[in-house]
């Protein structure tokens, strides 16, 4: 398949019009193969991701988040200095659909609200027709909290969660951004929802948003993993099957350590 065909078939489910201004998706290596015949799609433009897709013989790796929010040159020994050095002398092309992707309320972004069984989904914040960042959407039938929290625990393959406020006791509108987004949740609160779900929540806001409603931090990687996942998806098999795509699983940097007390004797 064609390079700019490639592209194209990732810009339909990734529009790079819809970017936020401070992003820096898109191409973010120029490769030199001009025909490709295996996609490999990944969270994180981590070296350990990029060495496995060029093992794998990758002609194009997708990734989510970019390769920098702010390149420069290739000056110091880092992540960043040692991708450039991977994908460059392979030939590769590598490129970030970031907030492209994530406005896109009915693409890949929607894996929690299927998974959830969320109706009449809406993007919090509006960016263009039906696409915007966060999704919310009603739970049919509602759940009582604990349903709700086992639930989720369920979807996002946790045994932990974060959360700020008081639980309701019924749960029947929904809210999520994946990432941080955490400027959505008043807003969410606003238009309903008794839960909104962030993937990246810090202190202070916290202390900002803790009597509007619950907050839960899901993780960063927990909710946009399976993003990735969903996008690699809509990709695999595209007509005439002239391509192979292939997801490479990210890992999740952070490690919860538990404290477990003996039982008495």
């Amino acid at each position: 398949m064609q390079v700019s065909l490639l592209k194209s078939l990732i810009e339909k489910i990734a529009d790079p019009s819809l970017s936020a201004e401070w992003d820096r998706g898109g191409t973010q290596i120029a490769g030199t193969k001009n025909e490709i015949a295996k996609l490999a799609v990944t969270l994180d433009p981590s070296v350990a991701s990029v060495q496995e897709a060029l093992a794998w013989k990758a002609d194009f790796i997708l990734t989510h988040h970019p390769l920098s929010l702010t390149p420069g040159l290739p000056d110091r020994d880092n992540t960043y200095t040692n991708v450039l050095r991977l994908v460059l002398s392979s030939g590769a092309w590598l490129y970030a659909a970031h907030t492209s992707l994530d406005v896109q309320t009915r693409g890949p972004v929607s894996w929690l609200a299927e998974a959830m069984h969320l109706e009449a989904i809406l993007p919090v914040e509006a960016v263009d027709r039906d696409c915007g960042y966060g999704v919310i959407g009603n739970l049919d039938p509602p759940l009582t909290w604990d349903e709700f929290k086992k639930k989720l625990y369920s979807i996002l393959q946790t045994d932990h969660l974060l959360t700020v406020g008081d639980f309701p006791d019924i749960v029947t509108r929904v809210a999520y951004c994946p990432g941080s987004g955490m400027s959505l949740a008043a807003k969410a609160f606003q238009s309903g929802a008794e839960v909104f779900i962030s993937g990246d929540l810090k202190y202070h806001q916290a202390q900002e948003i803790e009597g509007l409603g619950l907050t839960v931090d899901a993780g960063h990687f927990a909710l946009e993993e399976p993003m990735m996942a969903a996008c690699c998806r809509e990709l695999q098999a595209p007509p005439g099957d002239e391509i192979q795509t292939r997801l490479f699983p990210g890992r999740n940097p952070f490690h919860f350590q538990v404290k477990f007390q003996r039982d008495k004797k």
